[in-house]
């Protein structure tokens, strides 16, 4: 149910807010803006729509009608999850259109903000970096919105604000899981002035704080788009080309530390970031190979052409099977990883109908692989790797009934090295993937705090879990089942500082 907002009064950084509707679902009432500028009081005057609309609004409407509203006391009155929607969306929406008329263009705050931004707009950027726009700037309404833009971001360079955006920091005791929400930004261009701006600001806290409230909240679709956004924003150079957003927040953060790093990871999408840490799971010998095969074992056919067509150093001609042909030793585990990232696993779906022959030949070849003097490595491999998720399963029904002993507990008698682990790995995905991405993150977290081991395990699997909203949720469920405790308060408890919040609101719904 909706009504409509028929007048507004604020007390902004010189910035008037254009559409704000409230809406009501069940027992929750959201707080929706379309507009720009940091809301520090706010009078809302709203018109039902009809009487069912207004007996469900009217304890709202009482409460903003009868006394300006802090952002913090807004909170106090309906609740955290009011106030983030109310800071957060005044923050990073425009309008549908930046041309539409300003409904309170007499406010005398249009022109305030257009001569601030004139007078201050290149103050805060050197010369590397910059951030263009297509049009005059005093006169243009893309203009107009930048100008407001700017100002929203000048507003939020104190970190009093920007914990408010965030909920509060934790020393406070305000923790995200107060009101189990996620920011989510709908406005690619809007997020993309904002950090640019920041990233060439000189306070790092400032940097980190705007990358916490927009980038763990994104979609892989959104971060594409914000990507996209930058580029045409944010141009360095004598030829004023577009900067990447992802290489200027590692040249900004730098990756030697566990924020710089996961904001860098999450900045490069989905695909991206799984080639990222196929490429890292090189390094370092034996130790980082389950960054590797975490990355690329297990996936679909299309999933794997994703991640090489994002597969990106010049070292190895931008070819994933290059690199990995180049780096791993010969073995059967660089045959196991090759065979993997050849596109050639079985298909799924009804189209693909089980084939009961080949099921029971591969049940007959595993047992004679496990029960070999020493264990056929090669016939293991080719069939783990290559089948479908649902023939694997049928094998794994069909081998439990015929031969008393557990394949895989009979396999990694036979194969406990790499080979094994990438086997186990698949075979997990096969039989529970939300429990098995459960228990590795689990792991992860029991790592002791001084591995950096940890760091990376951790980031990569919250990254990978968290671009799929209902997928993780069934993680968060299994984990709790697992272990009787929520996933979300387990990765508070296990990180601190930036990086610990931006790993909260990853797990957050």
């Amino acid at each position: 149910m909706t009504c409509a907002l028929t007048s507004v009064r604020t007390t902004t950084a010189g910035i008037p807010i254009s559409c704000m509707t409230a809406v009501r679902t069940g027992f929750n009432t959201r707080i929706l803006i379309e507009g720009y500028g940091v809301v520090r009081s706010i009078q809302l005057i709203f018109l039902p729509t009809s009487t069912n609309i207004a007996s469900t609004c009217t304890k709202i409407t009482l409460i903003v009608m009868t006394r300006h509203c802090d952002p913090r006391s807004f909170m106090l009155l309906k609740r955290h999850y009011h106030r983030l929607h109310l800071e957060r969306f005044s923050l990073f929406s425009l309008p549908r259109s930046v041309d539409q008329e300003n409904e309170d263009s007499n406010d005398g705050f249009s022109d305030k903000a257009n001569t601030a931004f004139e007078g201050s707009r290149n103050e805060d950027f050197d010369s590397d970096v910059d951030v263009e726009g297509e049009h005059d700037q005093t006169t243009s309404a893309a203009g107009v919105a930048r100008a407001r833009w700017m100002m929203a971001i000048r507003a939020i360079k104190t970190k009093r604000l920007v914990r408010s955006m965030l909920g509060g920091d934790r020393r406070d005791g305000i923790r995200l899981e107060d009101h189990q929400r996620r920011p989510r930004f709908h406005d690619a261009e809007g997020a993309a002035v904002a950090i640019a701006q920041a990233l060439k600001g000189q306070n790092p806290a400032d940097i980190k704080s705007l990358i916490i409230a927009i980038l763990p909240g994104l979609s892989h679709e959104r971060v594409l788009d914000l990507r996209i956004e930058y580029t045409k924003i944010a141009k360095a150079g004598s030829e004023r080309k577009g900067v990447n957003l992802a290489k200027h927040i590692k040249m900004r953060l730098g990756t030697d530390t566990a924020f710089g790093k996961i904001a860098y990871v999450t900045s490069l999408g989905r695909w991206e970031s799984e080639a990222y840490w196929a490429n890292f799971g090189f390094q370092d010998e034996k130790r980082r190979r389950e960054l590797l095969v975490e990355s690329l074992m297990g996936r679909t056919n299309r999933e794997i052409r994703e991640i090489k067509d994002a597969f990106s150093d010049k070292k190895y001609s931008d070819s994933l099977t290059k690199c990995i042909d180049m780096e791993l030793p010969d073995g059967n585990f660089k045959k196991a990883v090759l065979l993997g990232v050849e596109e050639k696993r079985g298909e799924e779906g009804p189209e693909y109908p089980l084939n009961r022959v080949l099921v029971e030949d591969d049940t007959r070849d595993l047992y004679n692989a496990v029960t070999s003097e020493k264990g056929d490595e090669s016939i293991m491999i080719s069939i783990v790797v290559v089948r479908s998720d649902s023939h694997l399963r049928e094998v794994l029904k069909l081998y439990e009934a015929t031969y008393p002993p557990n394949f895989a507990r009979e396999m990694f008698k036979k194969s406990g090295n790499l080979v094994g682990g990438v086997l186990a790995h698949i075979l997990n995905g096969v039989i529970n993937k939300p429990v098995r991405d459960a228990i590795l993150i689990h792991n992860a977290l029991s790592f002791s705090t001084s591995n950096s081991l940890r760091t990376d395990l951790l980031i990569s699997r919250l990254v990978r879990c968290h671009w799929d909203r209902p997928y993780i949720e069934a993680v968060k469920r299994e984990y709790r089942k697992r272990y009787e405790v929520d996933m979300q308060k387990a990765v508070v408890e296990g990180t601190r500082g930036e990086w610990g919040q931006f790993c909260e609101i990853l797990c957050g719904p």
